[in-house]
């Protein structure tokens, strides 16, 4: 083996081990990666979605009535919708518009994505996926609230919405979860509804302690 070989090998070795030994950038904050699951107990026509209640889909109660969100920005991924149909005269029909008209959504495509199903042996379904180069998929942050889009399900069906979010900053104040908490356990962790930012809720989340 050339003397060359030998030197360029333990120069090789010195990098490799100074690239070990220096500690990696961390994130601030951690980041999930999650799908939660939501239902309806009455129809729903043309519900506004918006981020604000994405942001306070996770939180922890201070007091009976009132609890602080736990995410201090989300990012939209997707949506699935599935309803079953009732009979074969009466059709059932799912749909999820995205809207492109408000500047949180500039730059998304603006469809209607929609499924109509006969009778009791299939179900209707949609999947609507936000995308990086649309800012309805990009990060959105404590103020956002604007709306995403609006969607349309009879009773009983499931809701699927999957996206990324991260804890809120420790820089950034506490910030109370709009829409009325009643019935809650200081320092329970709660799950709210898709739509909590209204004034009724229609979509509840499955599985889960709600207020």
């Amino acid at each position: 083996m050339s003397q060359r070989y030998k030197r360029s090998q333990n120069k090789s070795a010195r990098r490799i081990k100074e690239r070990v030994l220096q500690p990696p950038q961390l994130a601030i904050v951690p980041c999930i990666h999650h799908t939660f699951r939501f239902t309806n107990a009455a129809t729903v026509t043309r519900l506004n979605l918006t981020f604000q209640s994405l942001l306070d889909l996770m939180c922890v109660a201070v007091t009976a009535n009132s609890a602080y969100r736990l995410f201090g920005a989300v990012r939209l991924k997707s949506i699935k919708i599935w309803c079953a149909g009732v009979s074969q005269t009466q059709p059932a029909t799912v749909s999820f518009q995205k809207f492109s008209s408000t500047t949180a959504t500039m730059g998304a495509n603006s469809k209607l994505y929609t499924d109509t199903v006969l009778g009791s042996a299939s179900t209707a379904f949609v999947m609507v996926k936000f995308n990086d180069s649309e800012a309805v998929g990009q990060w959105q942050g404590v103020g956002s609230i604007s709306t995403y889009g609006n969607i349309t399900c009879p009773t009983g069906s499931i809701v699927d919405v999957t996206f990324s979010a991260t804890l809120i900053e420790d820089n950034l104040s506490a910030s109370v979860v709009t829409g009325a908490v009643a019935g809650a356990t200081a320092g329970q962790t709660y799950v709210r509804s898709l739509d909590s930012a209204a004034g009724t809720t229609q979509l509840v989340p499955v599985s889960y302690f709600t207020v």
